[in-house]
């Protein structure tokens, strides 16, 4: 699936290959219509970073295109779970887990990304979703940012 593009009268994102389990769990899980991801990281397409510290060696910009790049790597394996985006009723909820120094506040900026990147895949209906921002001192294999999120299928 690496390369797929998703066009749509918001604009146009090319979904990354899914990422694989780095561990004894699933990428996503499903009972009945909820659906469930792991946490997942930054792809690894040019200019994003794969590793630091938000606010420290990682400018908020970048922080950015780190989580922008990882709801992307959330949405492939999405796809790859249904087949199709389009069996997505409704995102619920997504967490955003930001790798950033302790005096950072900008943890929404940063999940601001990727929120604009899920309702500009999936638009203004099935994209809205609560969410959750943290900042947090570690995060597995030095990733700036990771991201979950449950939703629904039709």
């Amino acid at each position: 699936m690496t390369g797929l593009v998703i066009e749509n009268e918001r604009g146009s994102w090319i979904l990354p290959e899914p990422p694989r389990p780095a561990g004894r769990y699933q990428e996503v899980t499903r009972s009945g219509r909820l659906l469930a991801t792991s946490g997942h990281g930054p792809g690894a397409e040019p200019g994003v970073p794969q590793r630091g510290v938000v606010g420290a060696d990682v400018s908020l910009e970048d922080g950015r295109v780190a989580a922008a790049s990882t709801m992307l790597a959330v949405l492939a394996s999405l796809h790859d779970e249904l087949g199709s985006l389009d069996e997505i009723a409704q995102v619920m909820h997504v967490q955003v887990f930001v790798r950033c120094a302790a005096d950072f506040e900008r943890h929404p900026a940063v999940a601001d990304a990727a929120s604009e990147v899920l309702v500009g895949v999936l638009g203004a209906v099935r994209g809205a979703h609560s969410r959750t921002a943290v900042g947090v001192g570690s995060l597995p294999f030095g990733i700036p940012v990771e991201i979950h999120l449950t939703a629904m299928t039709r």
